[in-house]
C-alpha cells in the first residue's frame, strides 16, 4: 500500500487504500479511452528519455 502512495501525487497511505478499497467500475469504452491515453503518455515519455 505505501509504495502505492509514493507513486501517486500524494503521500497519504490512508487516502491510497480508500482509492484501492473503493470498486471502481467503468465501462469498456471509458476503460479503452484510459488505456489510449496511458500509452500515448508512456510513448511520449519514453521519446524524451531518448533524447537525454
Amino acid at each position: 500500500m505505501e509504495e502505492i502512495s509514493k507513486a501517486l501525487t500524494h503521500s497519504d497511505t490512508k487516502t491510497t487504500k480508500d482509492y484501492v478499497d473503493t470498486p471502481a467500475i467503468v465501462t469498456l469504452s471509458t476503460f479503452n479511452k484510459f488505456e489510449g491515453q496511458l500509452m500515448r503518455a508512456k510513448e511520449k515519455a519514453s521519446k524524451l528519455k531518448q533524447l537525454y
